[in-house]
């Protein structure tokens, strides 16, 4: 069963005047497939009446709530909005959250004659796919020589959205910045993409010693999983003295037979 994680993050826009939406609900960061998200925007009226109550994902509206007509609630059909039946105009339930729900939600509330007042309050709703497979280092070998060239890639699962990835080298950060980051979507019409990051150094540490590469994907704070390469490191140049030292000796060879035979 896949798994789904939400990232609900919250944006106050409150009015101050005679409709005022309060700040009294909390809501969840983590769901799974088939669970529901509770919206909530409940609020206040001073000296004025209630115009509407509207509901809105990425500026589109999906609820409308409007006490003088009838009948008084509106439902609108939008990808990722499954709205329950027990929704109210200040408390939508949302079920069985899809990729397809992530996005901006906003709650408007408009009073009537004679002032007028809109208060609103928004949230960003990210609805995030854990890869199911950690990440793996290709390309490279388990042992280099001390001045040889190192090329690897990392490689990610696919998730939703595709994990950012950094290398470290001896627990130290490499910084990339003029590496590509490069992303695919295997599937198409889908969220879930895979990450490639390439990292290409000259092997200078001390020979006979062990260089530790780790590369890390990581989505938001909600998913981190690490891959590891641990490098021997040769003395650098050995094969090219001993292949010289033979050439010498077949010389000396060569040169000895000559004055002797």
């Amino acid at each position: 069963m896949l798994v789904f994680l939400l990232l609900l993050i919250v944006h106050f826009n409150v009015c101050t005047g005679g409709i005022q939406v309060l700040e009294d609900w909390v809501l969840p960061t983590v769901a799974y497939p088939g669970d529901t998200v509770d919206l909530r925007c409940n609020y206040l009226v001073q000296d004025e009446t209630v115009h509407s109550v509207k509901w809105y994902k990425d500026n589109m509206e999906f609820f409308r709530y409007v006490p003088n007509e009838s009948p008084s609630i509106t439902v609108f059909v939008q990808n990722g909005t499954k709205t329950s039946e027990i929704s109210t105009p200040t408390h939508i339930v949302l079920e069985s959250v899809t990729p397809a729900s992530s996005g901006s939600y906003k709650c408007e509330v408009s009073g009537g004659p004679p002032r007028y007042t809109t208060a609103a309050r928004s949230t960003n709703l990210r609805v995030v796919e854990l890869p199911r497979t950690p990440p793996q280092i290709l390309g490279g070998r388990r042992a280099y020589k001390q001045g040889e060239k190192l090329n690897i890639t990392c490689e990610s699962g696919m998730g939703s959205p595709p994990p950012e990835l950094k290398f470290f080298v001896q627990s130290r950060e490499v910084e990339l910045s003029s590496q590509k980051l490069e992303t695919f979507f295997p599937i198409r019409g889908q969220l879930r993409g895979i990450s490639r990051q390439n990292l290409g150094f000259i092997v200078d540490s001390t020979p006979n010693s062990r260089l530790e590469i780790v590369c890390q994907a990581k989505i938001l704070d909600v998913y981190a999983d690490s891959a590891m390469l641990s490098i021997e490191v040769l003395e650098g140049g050995s094969r090219s003295r001993s292949f010289n030292n033979k050439l010498l000796f077949v010389f000396w060879f060569i040169c000895y037979s000559t004055f002797f035979y």
